[in-house]
């Protein structure tokens, strides 16, 4: 009886935070492809700015408008990602509550759904404060029109998919729901026996949380490497040396 009741006060926990941040849920766990599609397009018409300036530099009106649609899609980004943030600092809580009942801790389903949703929440936390840190620093407007360089170049290549690790926090944040819901629900469907002995201990429960533990550590890898190869500085280094370069020569 304790044991269902601590289940459901962590699902109380997680369902009253998300209520406090009114329509959190609804736009922080969007459809991806609505998601991506609506990315995608706001960054193609970045890029087509861009070009545009570095064609015509001398134009009035094109600085004014490059850096109101930049303005526009660097503060989306920064809003969801502050949201999936919040959503999984609130899911990283709840699911360490859960490993600690007995409910959860008896069912190896559930127990390792919720191993898993713990270390999904974890990884959309880093990686969505990356991602935060490293776009909030973009200010000047030479620097955005670098990162929509480098951002075209890694598009060009195919991997990693820069598009995929813009929206690498809310892909994990949904893997991490979905592995809650399912402990949730394994933790009543599949309860530890009666007779209160530990359960004998298996490998595939391990294997699969390996698997998610290696899973996030290389999502969160390939984030930071992405995130380094978008960082405007390489470019306004080059064009800095160049610059230097040409004045020499001169």
């Amino acid at each position: 009886m304790g044991g269902g009741t601590s289940v459901g006060t962590s699902f109380v926990t997680l369902y009253r935070a998300l209520l406090d941040k009114g329509s959190l849920l609804y736009r922080g766990l969007a459809p991806l492809s609505l998601l991506r599609e609506e990315l995608a397009g706001e960054l193609e018409g970045l890029a087509v700015l861009a070009s545009a300036l570095q064609a015509a530099p001398h134009d009035p009106a094109l600085p004014e408008h490059f850096a109101r649609h930049w303005k526009r899609t660097a503060r989306g980004l920064l809003e969801q990602w502050q949201m999936t943030n919040y959503v999984s600092a609130v899911f990283i809580g709840t699911t360490a509550t859960m490993l600690q009942d007995p409910r959860v801790a008896g069912s190896d389903v559930a127990r390792t759904s919720a191993a898993v949703a713990f270390l999904c929440a974890l990884s959309s936390l880093g990686c969505g404060a990356l991602l935060y840190l490293h776009l909030a620093r973009i200010k000047a407007a030479e620097h955005a029109v670098a990162w929509i360089g480098n951002l075209e170049t890694l598009t060009a290549r195919r991997w990693p998919n820069p598009l995929a690790t813009l929206l690498a926090p809310a892909t994990l944040l949904l893997w991490s729901a979905a592995s809650f819901a399912l402990a949730l629900a394994t933790s009543h469907v599949f309860p530890p026996s009666a007779t209160g002995a530990p359960p004998a201990p298996r490998p595939c429960p391990r294997v699969a949380a390996a698997l998610a533990l290696a899973a996030c550590a290389a999502q969160t890898l390939r984030v930071a490497w992405t995130v380094r190869r978008l960082a405007p500085a390489a470019a306004a280094r080059d064009v800095a040396q160049a610059a230097r370069a040409h004045t020499l020569a001169v």
